[in-house]
């Protein structure tokens, strides 16, 4: 039902409620904010971060149902078979269950897509002869405008939300103002209890003044830096664990941070010098030269590991996510009506385009490092650049495929892949009594390693 009818609560919802799969919908959000806020904050704009009191387990169930059905005709039937018993909840130990009357059921692929339909006559109604700019992630709301129209916004939300289920924590709230206007707007929602702040986190990314974007990236990385640390020493003992982490987990934080996030490359050189310095290390087991460190920095297929500087991937990120997400966020604005195809095809150019011009800058690099290499180096890196011998290193190290390694087994692939002395190696081998080198290794025909 989310893959065939998906598409329609896309289309229903638009740029008004952004859970509804719409790709890069969350960069759009924080750039058309972020440019609001430095074009208008001058002028003694606010801008209003709503938290809400649970709001997936709190959204009026029959209202939702009632709504879907009019905004989401093709899933409405089987909504209401799903949803019109109540959830039942079993306790261990206990004969006692807890049954779930309102909210949507959490793991249900179109529980999203259900609460987006759910509380979008509540975005409309609240958009009516409006004077502001609003914006809604699920049940994160926000609203840009001038403290007065904020002020009658945030009202009519605390008015009109109950009915649907959406009940906002103004205490638990953040209102973000430029520094000269802390003073007005502290006495403008005073007897709300909402904090006054000069920024604060949207998102996944920040708003607010340059001062207070710098300290907020400046946290991250050092949060980031010290999960490169621990994760280099697990690598001492689980390298092929630690590698996947790097690269499927902890190295996507911070590439989307770097897609919303301006003028923040200087600040990833610590994270760049634990990079190299600490995880390249622990993951081969041993001493890694600066012109490894490079090729490292590379794509897989490129014969490196996939694992890029930092400090080199944020401008060219973020210029792709603007490019790619423009048609999201002028709409957010109100400067153009969303076109979905045109956002769609915008979007999927400007991917094409980034992925081109990085291919070519890395197949720049590698040109410019591998003369750097032993001729029996160079060798061993274009065959795994000719071969497409790297697969192995994109895979999950998942157990019940054997697609896990040992430690032993991984650092060997990777001695092999870069013909390096493969840690722990005996210095004589064990079947002829000559020095053993990794070549001897592989063709001695009297010693037990060949196989």
């Amino acid at each position: 039902m989310a893959l065939v009818t998906g598409r329609d609560v896309q289309d229903v919802c638009g740029v008004e409620q952004l859970a509804t799969g719409l790709k890069a919908s969350i960069e759009g959000a924080i750039h058309a904010m972020t440019d609001l806020y430095n074009e208008f904050a001058s002028d003694g704009w606010g801008f209003l971060l709503i938290d809400a009191v649970n709001a997936f387990n709190m959204i009026n169930r029959t209202t939702a149902l009632w709504n879907a059905r009019v905004l989401w005709p093709r899933c409405s039937r089987f909504l209401f078979n799903t949803y019109r018993g109540y959830s039942m909840l079993i306790l261990r130990d206990t004969k006692e269950c807890i049954y779930s009357k309102e909210g949507v059921t959490q793991g249900d692929p179109l529980s999203m897509f259900f609460y987006a339909v759910a509380v979008l006559p509540l975005i409309r109604s609240l958009a009516s002869n409006s004077n502001f700019v609003q914006c809604w992630y699920a049940d994160d709301s926000a609203c840009a405008g001038k403290l007065s129209q904020i002020r009658l916004w945030l009202e009519k939300l605390i008015q009109l939300g109950p009915a649907y289920g959406y009940f906002a924590e103004p205490t638990k709230s953040v209102l973000v103002v430029a520094p000269q206007f802390e003073d007005v707007a502290k006495n403008c929602f005073k007897d709300l209890g909402i904090t006054v702040s000069s920024g604060h986190r949207f998102l996944g990314g920040v708003i607010g003044t340059r001062e207070y974007c710098r300290n907020f990236m400046k946290q991250k990385v050092e949060y980031w830096t010290e999960c490169v640390t621990k994760v280099s020493k697990a690598a001492v003992r689980a390298p092929q664990a630690a590698f996947s982490t790097m690269t499927k987990s902890l190295q996507c934080e911070w590439e989307f941070v770097q897609r919303v996030v301006p003028d923040c490359d200087e600040t990833f050189i610590p994270l760049q010098h634990a990079i190299s310095d600490q995880f390249f290390p622990s993951l081969l087991g041993g001493v890694v030269t600066v012109e490894e460190k490079r090729l490292f920095q590379l794509p897989t297929y490129l014969a490196g590991l996939g694992i890029y500087d930092p400090t080199k991937t944020a401008v060219h990120a973020y210029k792709t996510s603007r490019q790619g997400t423009a048609t999201v966020s002028e709409a957010i604005k109100g400067v153009t009506a969303f076109q979905h195809e045109q956002h769609l095809e915008s979007l999927t150019t400007a991917r094409k385009m980034s992925t081109k011009a990085k291919e070519d800058d890395f197949i720049l690099k590698f040109e410019s490092i591998i003369p750097s290499f032993s001729p029996d180096r160079q060798r061993a890196l274009r065959r795994s650049l000719n071969g497409k011998t790297s697969t192995w290193l994109n895979v999950l190290p998942l157990q019940n495929y054997h697609f896990d390694l040992s430690p032993l087994q991984f650092r060997d692939g990777l001695a092999i892949r870069y013909l390096r002395d493969p840690p722990c190696l005996p210095p004589k081998c064990d079947g002829c009594g000559t020095a053993l080198t990794l070549q001897h290794a592989l063709d001695c025909k009297k010693g037990g390693l060949v196989i």
